[in-house]
């Protein structure tokens, strides 16, 4: 039995929940309303702080017409720091909700400098290494699912519900395997 009814790792429904994820965008440049899907924006005034949904923003951010606030963007401080507690404690630390989000927003980033992307790189596979096998070592205890995955994100939840799940079919497995040889 498949948690949540699926077995293949499916990004696009996290992309979906995150791109119209609400953000908060500065406007740079006085511009009139506009459409956007079926939304009407604007107008838009010069230092005016907005809140969008992601997608919307990051249509306007491409046009030049707003910028993402701080907050919003891939914090590289932040990784650092991320990287450095998961890789010098034992249990899984908090991350950021939409972590793999912001950093695929990172790395579609044109302000961005190849040089920084290559640096971020290397931390995230750094975390994803550390993350990744305390998220088996999690599995492999059992125990109650929300007080496991308390410190994951979503995408990573999946991976333990599917990790977890294929771990109790196989001890299942392995006892019934035993009940049998003892039978004979």
């Amino acid at each position: 039995m498949e948690p949540s009814g699926e077995s293949v790792f499916d990004v696009s429904r996290f992309l979906f929940r995150f791109e119209n994820s609400p953000v908060r965008v500065t406007v740079i440049k006085d511009y009139p309303k506009i459409q956007i899907g079926n939304r009407n924006l604007g107008p838009f005034v010069e230092g005016r702080e907005m809140s969008l949904k992601l997608w919307e923003a990051a249509e306007l951010v491409q046009q030049g017409i707003v910028r993402y606030k701080e907050e919003t963007k891939f914090n590289v401080s932040e990784l650092y720091k991320q990287s450095w507690s998961e890789a010098n404690k034992p249990q899984l630390q908090q991350i950021e909700p939409n972590f793999y989000q912001k950093l695929r927003m990172c790395y579609k980033d044109p302000s961005v400098e190849d040089s920084e992307k290559e640096k971020v790189e290397g931390m995230v596979t750094d975390l994803m290494s550390q993350r990744l096998s305390k998220i088996l070592k999690i599995a492999l205890r059992g125990g109650s699912r929300s007080e496991m995955v308390k410190n994951m994100t979503e995408e990573e939840k999946w991976l333990y519900d599917r990790v977890n799940n294929l771990i109790r079919r196989w001890e299942s497995g392995l006892r019934i395997f035993k009940k049998e040889a003892i039978k004979e």
